[in-house]
């Protein structure tokens, strides 16, 4: 997983609760993305679309909290990728993940050649064991 962006968390951005507001995970995730899709590859060629998002939120996040959002790609194929993302506060503690599969509105090569998008594939070693799962109500037996 390599780092692809940071953010302290602003007033702004906080609930009644003091903690961060649900829709701001994602757009903290969203920004890494973002940058890196600019980075790497012509985003208005493209025309990166999300297909599919899950995010797990795993604990809370404060105001000035510092969020680092770290990212990998679980597979990929020429118009489409299989992305896995982890916020994580300053101190190492994992908040929250979002995996999302993206495709490009045309069928154009995009992923498949890219060296950027090359250099942040999981191995088998590092692949996340929470990836793929589906959201469903755990039952008593």
């Amino acid at each position: 997983m390599k780092k692809i962006w940071t953010e302290e968390v602003t007033k702004d951005q906080i609930d009644y609760n003091n903690h961060l507001r649900d829709h701001v995970y994602i757009d903290i995730f969203n920004k890494g993305l973002k940058k890196f899709w600019e980075k790497s590859i012509k985003v208005e060629s493209a025309n990166i679309k999300t297909v599919e998002s899950h995010v797990a939120y795993l604990d809370q996040a404060e105001l000035k909290d510092e969020l680092t959002v770290l990212m990998s790609v679980l597979d990929y194929n020429k118009n489409e990728a299989h992305i896995w993302l982890v916020m994580k506060k300053s101190t190492g503690v994992q908040i929250a993940t979002m995996e999302e599969l993206v495709r490009t509105e045309k069928e154009i090569e995009v992923f498949s050649n890219n060296e950027e998008i090359k250099g942040y594939v999981s191995t088998d070693e590092d692949y996340p064991e929470e990836a793929g799962k589906k959201i469903e109500i755990k039952r008593k037996k």
